[in-house]
């Protein structure tokens, strides 16, 4: 790459020229000891930072001639979490016009340039001053664009890893111990597809924190990794590792609102399930004879599918497995053995029971539905099927021990427990804000969100990792005191939209709440709550 030798092909006058612009560019930088940054960079400085044209790695690297760096301060105010990471440095902007067309174009709005990582490479690359300072070896300009090319990747890669580990692990999965995230960590970073997948999430998660009104999906590049990335998924020949890549682009669509085409990648995930149950003698035994990464694919993948039945209206993907693993006969297994291994509440902070409940209901509004069109549904049939499933949300939950997680998954269970009683009820009775039943249930799930106000530490994970229960007990809440409750924990969530879907949840709870609102004032007939149809919509991902 460096050669004292000579280079035939090269003057020792183009060398030399070659030499002073690297430096001069560095200079102009602040980069090189003794030289001061105040100077304005020229047209050749730019072109030298640009000269990698051949990026691997896809993205664009132009930028509006009259783009200006945006206020990327969060406010206090915005109850958002600073992530304090290697990208807290500002974001490199690179403009290509000359100074004249900067002075005369002012735009009083902040001009976003287009996202490009690799930018953040170059820049940690050129952050060096050292590397070239006082080089006299023989620099071949192919050489030297080809290695900024793999250093600014090689950069980038690395980077992106550990802003994923250092930020990124604790927000994707709150109620995971330090043991879990390591080896979600580790995952990541040996397997080619489940490390493109880390990197895209943390590129997402960054992106969100700098312009917490755009969606990081939407932009070209984004949407061109996803494509990369999906057609390197064999989906005939599933490997752990393109499940784990599935699980973080879902995460990738739930940090970045909880809208988009998240449901082609977790059939991904839950299709590795259903083979790795009969490969290791069905789901009774899968999680007790799996490594922890495949008993986690396994957990993640059936909370993610039952939670997002909720939102298309159909059957669980993995309803088979779900009732085999968690249904009554093994609810009660597992509350005599006590076995983590076996347990949602690690690190979903949902008990068994209730992820079967959520399961069935789901299952029991797909049957409602198809019965009300071949026109032979019998309510009896409907509340005895009901009856059965509210029966073993009654069951006493396993005992946690005492600690700040543990805390926080018992207070999250309890939510999803009285939520899911209100979603049990509105399959039975319809979306009427009056049933008794469904009156009831509203009340003790409000009840249950009333406990964060003494758990201020954990009110944060606890409320995004409920959202369900915040969106469904929402929907059908008629009085303010009960609207208030939600929008005290939900509301400065939703102020902080940088990631996750709070901010989608509060939207359409609004909608619903003026909505409704405005038939009262009319004095118009009541209508069902249409939360269904907002859901399968906005395909929001309710997890």
């Amino acid at each position: 790459m460096f050669d004292d030798r000579s280079t035939p092909h090269q003057k020792p006058e183009k060398v030399t020229e070659i030499r002073e612009k690297i430096k001069s560019f560095l200079a102009a930088q602040g980069m090189i000891k003794g030289h001061s940054g105040a100077g304005q960079r020229g047209t050749e400085q730019e072109m030298l930072l640009l000269a990698p044209g051949d990026h691997s790695d896809g993205y664009s690297s132009t930028a509006s001639s009259t783009s200006r760096t945006p206020d990327m301060t969060l406010s206090d105010e915005d109850h958002c979490m600073d992530p304090s990471s290697t990208f807290e440095q500002n974001w490199l902007l690179i403009q290509a016009s000359d100074s004249r067309e900067r002075n005369e174009s002012f735009h009083p709005e902040p001009q976003y340039p287009p996202y490009d990582p690799s930018l953040l490479a170059f820049n940690n690359f050129f952050a060096m001053p050292n590397y070239f300072q006082d080089h006299n070896q023989t620099c071949d300009p192919i050489h030297v664009s080809r290695f900024l090319s793999q250093r600014a990747l090689m950069d980038f890669t690395e980077n992106m890893l550990h802003n994923y580990r250092k930020d990124v692990i604790s927000v994707q999965y709150m109620f995971a111990d330090d043991a879990l995230r390591d080896m979600i960590y580790a995952a990541a970073s040996s397997h080619g597809k489940s490390r493109t997948a880390a990197i895209l999430l943390a590129s997402v998660h960054y992106q969100r924190y700098q312009y917490p009104n755009r969606r990081a999906l939407q932009t070209q590049e984004t949407r061109n990794d996803l494509d990369s990335l999906w057609s390197q998924v064999d989906r005939q020949h599933l490997t752990s590792g393109d499940a784990m890549a599935a699980l973080h682009v879902v995460s990738s669509y739930l940090f970045d609102g909880g809208n988009g085409a998240w449901e082609q990648w977790l059939q991904v995930s839950c299709n590795y399930v259903l083979e790795l149950v009969r490969k290791n003698g069905g789901p009774s035994r899968a999680l007790f004879v799996c490594d922890a990464k495949d008993a986690f694919i396994i957990k993640t993948s059936i909370w993610f599918d039952v939670l997002a039945s909720v939102t298309t209206q159909k059957k669980p993907l993995l309803l088979h497995v779900i009732e085999e693993m968690f249904g009554p006969r093994r609810i009660i297994e597992v509350l005599v053995h006590n076995d983590d291994r076996t347990s949602m509440i690690s690190p979903m902070g949902c008990h068994n029971e209730v992820v079967w409940a959520l399961a069935k209901t789901s299952e029991l509004s797909w049957w409602k539905e198809e019965e009300t069109k071949a026109g032979r549904l019998s309510i009896p049939a409907l509340v005895d099927r009901a009856r059965s499933i509210e029966a073993y949300l009654d069951l006493a939950p396993e005992a946690c021990i005492p600690g700040p997680i543990q805390d926080s998954r018992a207070l999250a269970s309890d939510i999803f427990r009285s939520s899911a009683r209100l979603y049990l009820w509105s399959v039975v009775s319809g979306d009427y804000l009056d049933v008794p039943e469904i009156t009831t249930s509203v009340e003790k799930t409000i009840e249950c969100m009333k406990r964060l106000s003494t758990d201020p530490a954990n009110q944060q994970s606890v409320v995004r990792n409920t959202v369900f229960g915040f969106f469904i007990c929402g929907a059908f809440a008629q009085e303010s005191r009960h609207r208030d409750v939600i929008k005290t924990f939900l509301t400065p969530e939703s102020r902080c939209r940088s990631t996750g879907n709070c901010g989608s949840v509060h939207d359409i709870l609004e909608d619903l709440w003026a909505k409704r609102d405005g038939q009262w004032q009319r004095h118009a007939e009541p209508e069902t709550v249409g939360w269904r149809n907002r859901l399968l919509t906005d395909s929001l991902l309710l997890v």
